[in-house]
């Protein structure tokens, strides 16, 4: 199961490590360990947990895997109106399964909570466009 949830400071090494993945490629701009926690409240994260099923005793929640980080992005404030979708990366193994979707989704929803009225969506490389949401959307 894939659930999109805020970041928080437990996520600030696989958020860099998507980064730094996506960077090495040339998807992304690199961003260091710094600048992803001055930021960390803005992120958001993807994740999968492997064994869906509720845990029926206190040993089996120990036991159970932790859900694992597959996706990250960021809200960038630009102005009182106008916020950036940055940072968007997706494990390779998990892209094409609508993880980034979901990221923008949630994001957009965010902005929306926080009352933004534009938003933008960059990315350097068009074949990763996320359903056509390059560029301006209104939010």
């Amino acid at each position: 199961m894939i659930t999109i949830r805020p970041a928080t400071h437990a996520d600030i090494s696989p958020i860099h490590a998507l980064i730094s993945a996506d960077a090495r490629r040339g998807g992304l701009l690199p961003r260091s360990i710094e600048s992803i926690t001055k930021v960390i409240d803005d992120f958001a994260v993807a994740e999968e947990r492997t064994d869906d099923r509720r845990p029926t005793t206190d040993e089996e929640s120990v036991l159970r895997p932790p859900p694992s980080v597959i996706g990250c992005g960021a809200l960038a404030p630009m102005s009182p109106n106008l916020v950036e979708l940055r940072s968007l990366a997706v494990d390779k193994s998990m892209r094409g399964k609508g993880v980034g979707h979901k990221l923008v989704a949630y994001l957009v929803d965010q902005a929306h909570i926080r009352h933004f009225g534009t938003g933008k969506v960059r990315h350097r490389h068009p074949v990763a466009r996320c359903d056509g949401w390059i560029g301006r959307v209104q939010i």
